[in-house]
């Protein structure tokens, strides 16, 4: 068994006492309200979007894998007032490494009070007590990200023995004109979504994805959880078949939420993926034009995605290619859990 943290009020350390606030984990689905107003207040200040509601909150983490609320989010208050939280999980890469992520936000104004390095400490310890019924010889690491624009976070996690591991960019195809040309190779056809392909869809797309950084291992309930997260709008995916054989796909999807927030009209054209035997025939590129016209069609004026940077197929080029140019970039944080006695 896994062993607990006490739950509910936790002790803090001195400095922070000395200024009033508490810590305490997460205890209702009324906590999600005020972690929505931390996120997007401390995301807006880094100039990142973000719209997720409570509603969404509470939908996203119900279906996460390896992750209990009770235990893995910590509330930072001030008189009553949420100032910050943090949450963390962990998951196996398919190269047998054990990834324990984290993430942290702090409204701007509470930053360098010593509490996102609280919240650090609070996960890291949290993320130990997993990593203790992991094998014995597993090799565990702790990750987080930041954005180029989250120095306070880069910064911190920099001090505390974080390497960059990988970088990412955001990309945006700010209008939707002088969309390309692009054919599906010959034998290869759309169709719409029928309830029978998901579990073909699901599979075909972790085996394409297999060979990506950071690919995690397939396990049971993977299926049903994917099945259940609530972005997922089949009627707006592009999908290739090869007759029955499933061929590569991109689940395009719209964040309801953050056009709300800021007045977008943007599609999202994200999970583009083909299998090997069908690369370098331009797959990718057909769906991705087809995608492009599908949301400009709909009305829509703008499309996003996010690539990483080193990725084997040369996605970037091919995201160039089509229009889109980036707007930020992230980095993957990672330290090594040498010890992991908790």
């Amino acid at each position: 068994m896994i062993a607990t943290m006490t739950l509910d009020t936790l002790e803090t350390s001195s400095a922070l006492d000395a200024q009033g606030f508490t810590c305490r984990n997460w205890r209702a689905d009324a906590d999600f309200e005020k972690m929505s107003r931390v996120l997007i207040a401390s995301k807006n200040a880094d100039e990142l979007p973000e719209g997720r509601t409570a509603d969404d909150l509470s939908r996203m983490y119900a279906r996460m894998k390896n992750f209990d609320a009770r235990q893995n989010l910590f509330l930072v208050e001030q008189d009553g007032e949420l100032v910050a939280y943090a949450g963390c999980r962990w998951f196996q890469e398919n190269n047998a490494k054990f990834i324990h992520g984290h993430w942290i936000f702090v409204l701007p104004e509470f930053r360098g009070r010593g509490i996102e390095n609280e919240l650090l400490s609070r996960v890291q310890r949290r993320l130990y007590e997993y990593a203790a019924v992991h094998p014995e010889n597993a090799e565990c690491w702790f990750e987080t990200e930041a954005a180029d624009s989250q120095a306070w976070l880069s910064d911190m996690v920099e001090a505390d023995g974080y390497q960059a591991a990988r970088y990412f960019f955001d990309m945006l195809r700010a209008n939707l004109e002088n969309i390309p040309e692009a054919a599906l190779p010959a034998g290869i056809e759309t169709r719409p979504v029928k309830p029978d392909d998901m579990r073909k869809i699901y599979y075909g797309g972790e085996e394409a994805f297999a060979d990506d950084w950071s690919a995690p291992i397939v396990e049971e309930g993977d299926f049903e959880r994917w099945l259940k997260k609530e972005i997922w709008k089949p009627k707006l995916w592009q999908i290739a078949w090869d007759g029955d054989e499933f061929v590569g796909m991109i689940l395009n999807h719209v964040d309801e939420s953050e056009n709300k927030q800021y007045g977008y009209k943007r599609g999202h054209t994200e999970d583009i993926a083909v299998r090997k035997p069908w690369r370098r025939r331009g797959v990718a590129t057909a769906l991705l034009v087809r995608s492009l016209k599908m949301f400009r069609d709909m009305g829509f004026d703008s499309t996003a995605l996010g690539v990483d940077t080193q990725n084997p197929n040369d996605a970037l080029h091919l995201y160039e290619s089509v229009g889109y140019k980036t707007v930020r970039r992230f980095t993957i944080y990672r330290k090594r859990m040498a010890d992991r006695q908790t």
